[in-house]
């Protein structure tokens, strides 16, 4: 979180800024919040991702669960390896699927950013942090089952007082692209997820669950929920700093 408030401090954003966080991002500006919430006016978290104790005592089908977790973090690896020796092309074929898919784009504009967002994720740098991110997310480092991350959420300070909060929910299994019935296990894991968004919002006073019909990529299929709750949050972060007489993020 040093870096983050470093790059902040650096591109002179403001004494308090709107942190927004995506997937995995979610966990970090949660962190962040949580490490320096004065420098926080309000929070946007867009389907973000949340740690799970992975142990044979809490976790359903522990031995299945953590052979996939072993499964996707060794192809993770593989490509951090690929991208070493400059095997990685944003426009020759993938078959480790490193790369992130964006189909064909009608727009010149969407498909200029297409492009270059699967040059970036060519560099060993990016891949590397991708395979890091993993380890220390979902990996258990104790007998608890906690990950380097979770850990980390765990002792942290989790008020946030009446700091304005949106956190967007994507139903996965209600998006149009979702073709049949969630299994079991799909659907156990919606309600747990469910739980674990509510109870961040419940952190903030004003805190707020949007839930929409989508797949992981909020952003794209609805860009429009996104838009307008980091405009509610500034809205709401703009009043409290008049009331207080701070400076507007």
């Amino acid at each position: 979180m040093d870096d983050m408030l470093a790059l902040i401090d650096h591109a002179q954003l403001g004494s308090r800024v709107i942190v927004v966080g995506h997937s995995r991002g979610g966990l970090n500006a949660r962190l962040f919040t949580y490490q320096h919430t004065d420098r926080v006016a309000g929070m946007v978290l867009v389907d973000p991702s949340v740690t799970e104790k992975l142990s044979p005592a809490t976790t359903l089908n522990y031995v299945r669960t953590y052979e996939r977790y072993l499964g996707r973090g060794q192809q993770m690896q593989d490509c951090q390896r690929a991208a070493l020796q400059h095997a990685l092309q944003s426009e020759a074929a993938d078959p480790l699927k490193c790369l992130d898919d964006f189909d064909t784009q009608g727009d010149p504009r969407e498909e200029a950013l297409a492009h270059a967002m699967r040059s970036m994720e060519t560099r060993p740098s990016y891949q590397a942090t991708l395979f890091s991110e993993r380890q220390n997310l979902f990996y258990p480092i104790d007998d608890q089952g906690d990950s380097t991350d979770g850990r980390s959420i765990a002792q942290a300070d989790h008020s946030l007082g009446n700091l304005p909060l949106v956190v967007i929910l994507a139903d996965w299994f209600k998006a149009s692209s979702f073709k049949g019935k969630p299994t079991a296990e799909q659907a156990r894991f919606i309600v747990w997820n469910t739980q674990q968004m509510q109870r961040i919002v419940h952190e903030s006073t004003r805190g707020s669950l949007v839930e929409v019909a989508a797949r992981h990529y909020v952003q794209k299929e609805r860009p429009d929920v996104v838009i307008d709750a980091i405009r509610h949050v500034i809205e709401l972060a703009r009043s409290s700093a008049a009331d207080q007489g701070q400076s507007t993020p």
